[in-house]
C-alpha cells in the first residue's frame, strides 16, 4: 500500500526529526532517581529533599523532586566546562564550583531556562565543599597561600556575602607526639544552617559550633559521650590514595600541583565526620565510628537534642532525609533507610544508655568500606 505524503505531513515529520522526537539516538532518561545510573553521576541535595544530578560525561543536569521523580532536565553538552568540582542546588539554580589556576570558579546555572546566569571568581581559594543555605550556598574553602580553611556564604548569584571561621577554642588539643597544626584538616569544617544561623562541625572533632554572628557569641553543642569522635591518623597507603584522588580532581590548579607531591612533615587524617545535611525535620550528620563505617545522627537544634543515631555501614558523601526515612548513594545505587520512629515523634537521646534504642531493628548495615581509608582508634 502506498502512503501519500502531503506537504503538511512532510512538514510535521521534518519538525519531529529536527526536535529528536522520532528516531531518537539517545536512550530514554530515567524518570525516577532510583533508576538512574549513580555510578557516573555527581549528586547534591537541598534542604527540601530535592536532588540534582550531573552526568559530567554527557553534560546533563537533572533535578528530582522530594519523591524522586524527574522535575527538570537540561543538557549542557559533552564539552561542558563543569566536568569537575563540587555541586549545589537551591531552587531552580545549580552551583558549579571548580578550580582554575590560582582561583576558584563559581558558575550559577538556572534550570528554568537552561541557561548560565552568572560566573564568579574567588582569587586565591579552592572550593572543597558546597552546602545548601536558605538564600544560596555555604562553601568550605582553602586558601592556596597557607591552606587555611574557612566557610563563606554566597547568594544564589554566587556573590560572597559573609565569612565564618572556627575559633581555636573549639579545636581539640594535639595528641601526644603531634605538633600543633600538623593535620591537613586544620580548621576545615562542615557548615549548615539551622533556625537562621550558620553552624560548623570541625573536621578534627565532632562538635556542633555556632560561630559568632548577628551580635551573638560563639556557642557549641556536644553529642553524648558514646557518640563522640575525633579525626584519626590515616595509614600511609590510604593517605596516598586520598591525596592522589584529590590531586586528580584539582589537576591544573595550584592546589592540584601542591597535592602531587607529598608534603614533608605533615600527616594525613580522616575527618571526624563525612558530611552534613539539613531539612525541615532536623540536621543530619554522617559521623565516622570507631569500629569502622559511619552512622547518621539527626539533631533538632531548636531543642538542642539528638533524635536518631542510625548505623549506615557505608560512608556516603551525600545524604538527605525526610521525617520518615534517609536516602544516600552506596555502591552506585540509591539506598533508603526507614527510621523506626518518625523524627517528629522521636524522643531525644539524652544519654549513651538510650543510644541503642534509636537504632531501627532489622536494618542490615551496608557492607562497604569507609571511603577515605581505615579509621584508627579515636584519640
Amino acid at each position: 500500500m502506498k502512503v501519500k505524503v502531503t506537504p503538511w505531513k512532510m512538514a510535521v515529520l521534518l519538525s519531529l526529526w529536527s526536535t529528536g522526537s522520532i528516531w531518537a539516538k539517545e536512550p530514554p532518561r530515567a524518570e525516577f532517581l532510583k533508576d538512574a545510573d549513580h555510578s557516573k553521576l555527581r549528586l547534591a541535595a537541598d534542604s527540601k529533599g530535592r536532588v540534582v544530578t550531573f552526568d559530567s560525561l554527557e553534560g546533563e543536569i537533572t533535578i528530582w523532586d522530594a519523591r524522586g521523580r524527574t522535575e527538570t532536565h537540561c543538557s549542557l553538552g559533552a564539552a561542558s566546562p563543569f566536568a569537575r568540582g563540587n555541586l549545589g542546588l537551591n531552587g531552580s539554580r545549580v552551583l558549579f564550583a571548580g578550580s582554575e589556576g590560582n582561583k576558584a570558579s563559581l558558575a550559577v546555572y538556572d534550570t528554568r531556562g537552561c541557561e548560565l546566569k552568572k560566573t564568579v571568581s574567588l582569587e586565591g581559594y579552592a572550593v572543597l565543599g558546597v552546602f545548601p543555605a536558605k538564600y544560596g550556598w555555604l562553601l568550605t574553602v582553602a586558601s592556596l597561600k597557607d591552606f587555611q580553611h574557612s566557610v563563606i556564604s554566597v547568594d544564589d548569584s554566587g556573590r560572597k556575602s559573609a565569612t565564618f571561621d572556627l575559633e581555636d577554642e573549639f579545636l581539640p588539643e594535639p595528641a601526644e607526639g603531634e605538633a600543633a597544626g600538623s593535620s591537613l584538616l586544620g580548621k576545615m569544617s562542615y557548615p549548615f544552617e539551622a533556625d537562621g544561623d550558620v553552624w560548623l562541625i570541625p573536621a578534627q572533632k565532632y562538635v556542633l559550633v555556632r560561630p559568632q554572628q548577628k551580635g551573638k557569641g560563639a556557642y557549641s553543642l556536644d553529642p553524648p559521650g558514646c557518640l563522640a569522635t575525633r579525626s584519626a591518623r590515616m595509614s600511609a597507603e590510604a593517605a596516598k590514595l586520598g591525596r592522589e584522588r584529590m590531586a586528580k580532581t584539582y589537576k591544573g590548579t595550584a592546589l592540584g600541583s601542591a597535592l602531587e607531591v607529598e608534603p614533608k612533615g605533615w600527616e594525613s587524617f580522616s575527618s571526624s565526620v563525612v558530611t552534613v545535611s539539613s531539612s525541615p525535620s532536623g540536621v543530619g550528620v554522617v559521623a565516622r565510628m570507631q569500629s569502622g563505617g559511619c552512622r547518621l545522627d539527626v539533631w533538632n537544634l531548636s531543642a538542642e537534642s539528638l533524635l536518631q543515631s542510625v548505623k549506615l555501614g557505608t560512608c556516603p558523601t551525600t545524604v538527605w532525609f525526610t521525617d520518615d526515612e534517609a536516602r544516600y548513594v552506596s555502591d552506585g545505587k540509591l539506598a533508603t533507610l526507614s527510621f523506626a520512629v518518625p523524627l517528629s515523634q522521636a524522643k531525644p537521646i539524652a544519654s549513651c544508655k538510650e543510644q541503642t534504642a534509636a537504632e531501627p531493628p532489622g536494618v542490615e548495615p551496608a557492607r562497604t568500606a569507609p571511603t577515605t581509608g581505615q579509621v584508627t582508634k579515636d584519640r
